[in-house]
Order: C-alpha cells, then sequence, then structure tokens
C-alpha cells in the first residue's frame, strides 16, 4: 500500500474562518479551534471568537522578550467589557445612553463619540492619529459621560493626549483592547486609573509553551514553564511537550 500525504488547507480571510466555524458548530460541533497569528487584523481580534489560547516558543525571542510579550495579552485581557446599565437617576439619561451604545455598536462609518446626560457628540473624526488635540478637548470637558474612541492608540498618540485622559472621570470605551498599541507600563496604568471598557473583550483562557525552537535556541522547559507559571498564576499554562 501506498503512503498517503494529505494536505489541509482552510480559508484564509477572517471572515471565512468565521463563515466556516459558524458552519461546523451547525454541524454539531462542540468547539472549533483555529490555529493563526495575533494581532489586531487576525481572527483572534474578531467580534466572534469566544476564548484565546496564547501558545508561545523561543523562536519569538529570549525568555524576558516572550514574558514582556505575554504580559501585554494578559493585560488586555483585564480590561472589562462595555455593559449599558439601566439609570435610575432619569429617564432621559437612560434613553441618551442607550442611543449612544446603539451608534458605538455600529462597524460601518463607526468614529469617535461622546455624550453627556443630554446629548451625544459626533467628533467626525474616524481615528485618534492626527486628531489628538480635538479629541483631548473632549476629554477635558467636564460634562462629558462617555467617550468612544475607535481604532487604534498609538504611543504617539498617546503622548500628546495622556494628561487628558488622566483628568478624565467619565468611562473611556475602546472598539477591542488589541487596538492599544502601548507599552506594559502605559497600559497598566490606564487599566489602574481609568474608566476603561471594551466592546468585544479578549477573553484568554490559557497559555501553551513549547520549549523547541526550530532556530536552536532552545529554552529549558522546566524553567520555561515554571516561569511563565509563576508570572501568571491565575491561568493555566500547559506546556505542549510535557506529556510526550
Amino acid at each position: 500500500e501506498a503512503e498517503l500525504e494529505i494536505e489541509i488547507v482552510g480559508p484564509s480571510s477572517v471572515t471565512e474562518q468565521i463563515g466556516l466555524s459558524d458552519h461546523l458548530l451547525r454541524l454539531g460541533a462542540n468547539h472549533v479551534f483555529i490555529d493563526g497569528s495575533i494581532d489586531r487584523k487576525a481572527i483572534a481580534s474578531a467580534v466572534e471568537v469566544g476564548q484565546t489560547i496564547l501558545v508561545c516558543s523561543p523562536n519569538f525571542g529570549q525568555l524576558d522578550e516572550i514574558i514582556d510579550e505575554l504580559t501585554y495579552y494578559y493585560q488586555l485581557s483585564r480590561i472589562e467589557p462595555y455593559l449599558l446599565m439601566n439609570d435610575k437617576k432619569s429617564a432621559n439619561q437612560s434613553i441618551i445612553y442607550r442611543d449612544f451604545t446603539k451608534r458605538i455598536n455600529v462597524k460601518e462609518n463607526s468614529s469617535i463619540r461622546a455624550c453627556t446626560e443630554t446629548e451625544i457628540i459626533e467628533s467626525g473624526c474616524r481615528s485618534l492619529i492626527g486628531n489628538e488635540t480635538k479629541i483631548s478637548n473632549l476629554f477635558q470637558r467636564k460634562d462629558i459621560c462617555k467617550i468612544f474612541i475607535n481604532g487604534a492608540i498609538t504611543e504617539r498618540s498617546f503622548s500628546k493626549i495622556s494628561d487628558s485622559f488622566f483628568s478624565f472621570t467619565g468611562e473611556m470605551i475602546l472598539s477591542s483592547p488589541l487596538h492599544l498599541s502601548l507599552r506594559n507600563r502605559d497600559i497598566k496604568k490606564m487599566i489602574s486609573s481609568l474608566k476603561m471598557k471594551v466592546l468585544h473583550p479578549f477573553r484568554l483562557v490559557a497559555i501553551g509553551v513549547n520549549s523547541f525552537a526550530v532556530n536552536g535556541n532552545h529554552i529549558d522547559c522546566d524553567k520555561f514553564r515554571n516561569t511563565v507559571r509563576n508570572e501568571f498564576p491565575d491561568i493555566p499554562v500547559l506546556d505542549v511537550r510535557e506529556a510526550r
């Protein structure tokens, strides 16, 4: 008997991957696992993805670099989802908040928006980049209750607007935590200092480690596994080679 060589190729685009996953679930699958990269344009940031398992290896870099990268995603997973709460103070205020929530959940033509207790303010800006001064003025207004930031927050934009961020006492809402292209220390400060929420949370449920590197820069498996487990004690850490 001749050996058979099988190659399985899945859809490449996020839309096609989501469509195939939905089809498999309709056929009776309990879970669908998708292997891929992680960035804000990949499947991992899609609304439809329920949970994420990060798998890392020395192919990425040295152990301290891996820990730094894992810390970035761990912090993002700790940002709470934005949920509209019924406000009992005023029926009018509740209507404003509901309309605001409805508008920011529309993917098409989504822009930076803010709201007070009585009105919704359209900034006309699709992105923070290049509009830092205009958006900073919104953060400085005392009557603003909520601000929705669509798109990335980069280190350059953050350096221009951070003072306004940290003086703001309302809710700051992001579409996805993966839009925070910042250093870990800045993300940590934002999480601790701001009422920051996200429409689509990043749900990190486990970390996988693989001590083997194709380039030969292996890491001692015990050291790798134990270091990651010590750094993230509340997340399950799975060694993909431990059972072999």
